[in-house]
């Protein structure tokens, strides 16, 4: 029974060969998709896990609504790693990080760096 089907099968394949090459490049195309996304969200539950105190990083975000439209985003004001710093005894170091969305040059030792935005880092 089982050889019938393949039989079967490989008829149809050589008899529709337009449509399995389209079926077999989708199904491609369909893994790989799947394959990147499996990658990308590996990737984000495994941001900061390599520091030996993974489990006490933590980052602060800030939620809004304006104009009726709701949005979380990663940012705090300038102060707030001062003042967690001094006021939750659970806070043992705070870090402000900010970034600069401007075109930077950075030039050390005869080598030249174009950066379309940086990161700064302050420890308070």
């Amino acid at each position: 029974m089982l050889g019938h089907f393949w039989k079967v099968a490989v008829r149809n394949i050589f008899a529709h060969k337009g449509y399995f090459l389209i079926n077999v490049c989708g199904l491609a195309i369909d893994i790989a998709c799947c394959v990147l996304i499996i990658l990308w969200v590996v990737s984000e539950f495994g941001y900061d896990r390599y520091h030996e105190n993974a489990d006490r990083i933590y980052r602060i975000r800030v939620s809004a609504d304006i104009s009726g439209t709701g949005f979380t985003a990663p940012r705090s004001n300038i102060p707030a790693p001062q003042i967690m710093a001094n006021e939750y005894p659970e806070v043992e170091y705070a870090c402000l990080l900010r970034t600069c969305n401007l075109a930077h040059s950075v030039i050390r030792s005869s080598h030249k760096l174009q950066a379309a935005a940086m990161l700064g880092a302050r420890r308070s």
